[in-house]
């Protein structure tokens, strides 16, 4: 009768470990990759809120219409709000890909997660940049000889900054979602 009874509760531990991904460093690596990988899905959900509010930004300075300080400086600290929401949640999908790192035998999870770590490092250089300018575009706002076309020669700068860190981060992630098409993971 005890035989029975440990053997099941063997068997029901053995069977709760498999569901949990605990089975081994296969499945570890790749709960942790669905783990980072689904909180770069909500990283990328804010993306066109943010890029609108961007856009929304500086819109007066290419128009002709001006900026309204006040305005400006509050829509400034809503996007910096978001890009530190948004390197956050990096961080949490930094660490999950680590997690991947310090496993054994899971030689492509490790190149997938390193490939997925170089991408978040050039996301969060292209906000630090964002930040950064967001800075120096308020400072010249606020300033009682406001030129436009300071302004305007300084986004021009900042856009073609940002479109290639966006062409770098595409190609990781396409290089990092080939990998994990190719290898099945």
């Amino acid at each position: 009768m005890n035989r029975i009874l440990i053997a099941t509760i063997t068997l029901v531990s053995c069977l709760a470990l498999l569901a949990s991904g605990c089975g081994g460093p296969q499945d570890q690596a790749k709960a942790y990759m669905q783990e980072g990988d689904a909180v770069i899905v909500k990283m990328a959900g804010q993306t066109p809120g943010f890029k609108k509010d961007l856009e929304d930004l500086f819109k007066g300075v290419f128009s002709g219409d001006g900026l309204e300080p006040a305005e400006f400086e509050q829509t400034a600290t809503a996007l910096r709000e978001t890009a530190n929401s948004i390197k956050s949640q990096g961080e949490e999908a930094r660490a999950s890909y680590a997690g991947i790192q310090k496993l054994s035998d899971v030689e492509d999870y490790k190149e997938y997660a390193a490939l997925m770590v170089q991408a978040l490092d050039v996301n969060e250089k292209g906000l630090n940049d964002l930040e950064s300018f967001l800075d120096e575009a308020a400072g010249q706002v606020k300033a009682a000889n406001f030129d436009a076309i300071v302004l305007a020669n300084g986004i021009e700068t900042f856009s073609d900054k940002a479109a290639q860190i966006s062409d770098d981060l595409q190609k990781l992630q396409k290089q990092a979602a080939d990998l994990k098409k190719e290898k099945g993971l």
